[in-house]
């Protein structure tokens, strides 16, 4: 199945292309159209979770554009925003939920528009997923201990402020505790998206 455009790369200005197929996030890229461009292999995983199929990549092919894909009274807030992106040049982000039956997710979104006015790149990362059944508060007291290693202390990124799983390394996740608390312990490094997109020399 084709996942990009053939000229998609020489317009990933600002982001690395490997950076971001090999992204353990949910991605998609959008021309300064608006319509489909890319489709990273995670984006398509998730898909399949949420539809038990792969209509996302069958019923929105690329090329299509992305008011198409989308439906509701959100339709309007997201094309508004995407729109504002292209036209400021500054990334967006937001908190969105996607549940399913007994499953809760929350998930945080940031919007890169592409140095060379292009398009933008959507990146989803997933905050919370937790089996709606299975919650308890002693679940949620410990949700923390995903992110801090056997020295109490978690690394955040100074860009963007997810924070990096102990045993997942190449993921990082938006976790509002520790940005409304400030952590004792916190070290600081850069996730790989914020390297490549403010800092890489590429």
């Amino acid at each position: 199945m084709k996942r990009y455009e053939e000229d998609f790369k020489s317009k990933l200005v600002g982001l690395d292309f490997n950076t971001i197929e090999n992204s353990p996030h949910s991605i998609f890229g959008l021309s300064k159209e608006l319509k489909l461009i890319y489709y990273n292999t995670a984006w398509l995983q998730f898909s399949k979770t949420i539809n038990d199929d792969s209509c996302i990549s069958v019923n929105y092919p690329l090329g299509t554009s992305v008011e198409d894909a989308m439906s509701g009274t959100l339709k309007d807030f997201y094309i508004f925003n995407y729109k504002k992106v292209l036209n400021e040049s500054k990334v967006w982000t937001h908190e969105y939920e996607c549940s399913a039956v007994g499953v809760y997710r929350l998930f945080y979104q940031e919007v890169f528009p592409l140095k060379n006015g292009e398009g933008i790149i959507v990146v989803n990362s997933l905050r919370t997923e937790k089996y709606i059944q299975n919650i308890n508060a002693l679940e949620l007291t410990n949700l923390k201990l995903e992110y801090t290693d056997l020295n109490g202390m978690i690394t955040q990124c100074s860009n963007c402020r997810k924070t990096q799983r102990i045993n997942e390394k190449e993921i990082w996740d938006w976790v509002p505790t520790f940005l409304s608390e400030t952590h004792e312990y916190a070290s600081h490094s850069i996730c790989p998206i914020c390297f490549d997109y403010y800092w890489s020399k590429k």
